[in-house]
C-alpha cells in the first residue's frame, strides 16, 4: 500500500500537469485572436502615449517660454516703475521750483509796487520842487539862465531837466514817464 499511496500523488500530479498543458495550448489557440486585438490596443495606447508625451513636451516648452516672457515683462515693468518714480520726483521738484518762483514773483511785484509808490511820491516832490523853482524863476526873472555858467549848466542837465519838466505838461501819461525814464537812465 505504501507503494500505491506514493504513486497516487504522482499520478495526480501528472494528470494535473497534463490538464494544465492542454489548457495552455487550448488557451494559446483561442487567445490568438484576443492577442491580436490586445496588440492593436497596445499599439494604439503606445501611439496615444507618444502623442501625449509630445503634447506634454510642447506644453512644457510653452510654459518655459511663458515664464521667460513673464520674467522679461517683469524686468520691463520694474524699469518702467523706476522711471515713473524718477518722473514723479522730477515733477515734485518742478512744483517746488514753481512755488519758489511764484513766491519770488510775489515779492518782486510787491517791491515794484513799493518802488512805484516811491517814484510817484518822488514825482510829487519833484513837481512841488519844480513849482518852487518856477516861482523862484519868476521872482528872479529868469536871471539864472542869463548868468555866465547858467546856460551851460542848463544845457548840461539836458534830458534830466526835460524829464522833470515833461512830468508837468498837460496830457502827460505814466507810459510817457516810463519811456523818458528808461531813455534817461539807459534801461530801455
Amino acid at each position: 500500500m505504501s507503494r500505491n499511496h506514493g504513486r497516487r500523488p504522482m499520478k495526480t500530479r501528472a494528470i494535473v500537469f497534463s490538464v494544465i498543458m492542454i489548457l495552455v495550448s487550448v488557451a494559446g489557440c483561442t487567445g490568438g485572436q484576443d492577442e491580436v486585438s490586445l496588440n492593436e490596443q497596445i499599439d494604439d495606447l503606445e501611439g496615444e502615449l507618444s502623442n501625449l508625451t509630445a503634447l506634454n513636451e510642447d506644453l512644457q516648452n510653452a510654459i518655459n517660454q511663458a515664464n521667460s516672457n513673464a520674467s522679461d515683462l517683469s524686468a520691463v515693468l520694474d524699469g518702467a516703475n523706476a522711471e515713473l518714480e524718477l518722473l514723479r520726483e522730477a515733477i515734485e521738484g518742478l512744483n517746488s521750483e514753481k512755488a519758489a518762483l511764484f513766491n519770488q514773483s510775489t515779492a518782486l511785484n510787491m517791491s515794484i509796487h513799493d518802488l512805484m509808490t516811491q517814484l510817484i511820491s518822488s514825482e510829487n516832490n519833484t513837481t512841488g520842487l519844480m513849482e518852487v523853482l518856477e516861482a523862484n524863476d519868476l521872482i528872479l526873472g529868469g536871471d539864472h539862465l542869463r548868468s555866465p555858467g547858467g546856460a551851460r549848466e542848463h544845457r548840461d542837465r539836458g534830458d534830466s531837466e526835460d524829464f522833470l519838466l515833461s512830468a508837468r505838461q498837460p496830457g502827460y501819461r505814466a507810459s510817457d514817464r516810463n519811456r523818458r525814464w528808461e531813455r534817461h537812465w539807459g534801461t530801455g
